[in-house]
């Protein structure tokens, strides 16, 4: 609409004003141009009000649509392919703790636990057991992998059971090290100990061989899986 009257108002004939000195002064040539003066104003201020409005709707629509869009692939990602949501943040707040006592905890600086939290640095193995003993609770539960608090039986061991668990599928070194997407030389360094595997991996496998991080981590002797969360989307 503000459109069309600002198209009107510039295509509207109008007359230069004149000031003359005889009796026949043309005072609505004045007027006219003041009338349109004030109608290309306003139209033109309203198309612009008009565009402002809609290009920040369409901002705000956009910005809501790209976060829904996230929110939605991340619930179908944690339905259909097993995903997980790290409980770092929540268990440090329910015990009213600040990142930096959990830093202590684990003997890192502050920035560096913040950056677990956030994801942007993986959390290992070693650190997820250390946090499962604090909270009293599995490294499952932690990971987002299931919804049961309490853990099961401890057997403090901690010895890995990726060799049994590869053996008892009949795989290689190779074979393992290509389901969580390391050479071989890697998965041997994890399998022996001497190298840490980050949670991503750990999740992998447990997914894989249908048994629980805690197992996997010989934190427990149970090897059957908690069960997974469920979510429902309204």
């Amino acid at each position: 609409v503000a459109l069309y009257f600002w198209v009107v108002t510039i295509n509207t004939p109008y007359e230069s004003p004149v000031i003359r000195d005889n009796k026949n002064v043309r005072v609505t040539n004045i007027l006219d141009f003041d009338l349109f003066i004030i109608n290309f104003s306003l139209s033109t201020l309203t198309l612009f009000l008009c565009f402002t409005g809609y290009a920040y709707t369409t901002i705000i629509i956009t910005d809501y649509t790209h976060k829904s869009q996230y929110l939605f692939n991340a619930y179908e990602k944690i339905l259909l392919e097993g995903e997980f949501m790290l409980r770092l943040i929540d268990l440090r707040e329910d015990k009213d703790l600040t990142g930096t006592e959990i830093a202590k905890l684990l003997n890192v600086s502050q920035p560096q636990y913040s950056r677990l939290e956030l994801e942007v640095n993986k959390i290992t193995s070693d650190k997820l057991i250390i946090l499962s003993n604090f909270y009293n609770t599995s490294i499952d539960y932690i990971l987002g992998l299931t919804n049961e608090i309490v853990p099961y039986k401890r057997s403090y061991s901690n010895t890995l059971k990726l060799k049994e668990l590869r053996k008892s599928k009949k795989l290689t070194g190779k074979d393992a090290g290509e389901i969580i997407g390391l050479s071989q030389q890697q998965y041997s360094s994890i399998e022996k100990g001497e190298y840490k595997i980050t949670y991503d991996k750990l999740i992998t496998l447990a997914n894989f061989y249908n048994t629980s991080v805690d197992y996997i981590l010989g934190i427990t002797d149970v090897f059957k899986p908690y069960t997974k969360p469920s979510f429902e989307i309204e």
